[in-house]
């Protein structure tokens, strides 16, 4: 809940993000109610919103919602997990993205987040899940990150990292949402940043 708002606050203090990527204009697709703000983010010129229905994220509803403009940097949380083939979405999301600039994006973390459930009990509406890299799943619907990125043309990962920041591993498995208050600021999730050619 609010991960973005929860992001913003828990990383800015101590992440390079803030001075080298989230910077100039970008463009937010799928914020919902927690859209990036650009007070939390003092490099940037503008954030664009592009609220598009989560099962319409692929294809030209972006495009038409935007236009053929390209950004310093796209953003999107958690989407991939509502499409049946992430690497598509992503690689969409790239065509939005300048020369030398930035896509970033979230996943939840499949043992952190639907901890060995699946459909999740926590969102039954999510299609996969991933980790950043294993060999074997307990999900069958499970992607390596480490893999969809390989696949990519015209990009370099500049960071992939499980975020879990006060995660309380001794409630792993119990059927505990922890990110859901975001008092809590529990995040469970990867996140990777992706720099186009």
């Amino acid at each position: 809940m609010y991960e973005n708002t929860k992001a913003a606050f828990l990383r800015r203090s101590n992440n390079r993000l803030f001075t080298s990527v989230f910077k100039g204009e970008g463009l937010h697709i799928g914020p919902g109610n927690d859209p990036l703000l650009k007070h939390h983010y003092p490099l940037c010129t503008n954030i664009a919103l592009c609220n598009i229905a989560e099962h319409s994220i692929t294809g030209d509803n972006v495009k038409n919602t935007i236009g053929s403009k390209k950004f310093d940097f796209v953003y999107a949380t958690s989407l991939a997990v509502y499409e049946d083939e992430p690497f598509d979405v992503i690689n969409h999301w790239l065509q939005f993205v300048q020369s030398r600039g930035y896509l970033v994006l979230t996943v939840p973390d499949e043992d952190l987040y639907e901890q060995g459930n699946f459909p999740s009990i926590f969102n039954n509406t999510h299609k996969k899940t991933f980790s950043i890299y294993k060999k074997e799943s307990w999900s069958g619907r499970h992607y390596n990150f480490l893999d969809l990125i390989q696949k990519l043309n015209n990009v370099s990962c500049r960071k992939i990292e499980l975020i879990d920041s006060n995660y309380d591993y001794s409630l792993l498995g119990k059927g505990v949402d922890q990110t859901y208050s975001f008092s809590d600021g529990v995040e469970a999730c990867i996140e990777v940043v992706l720099k186009k050619y």
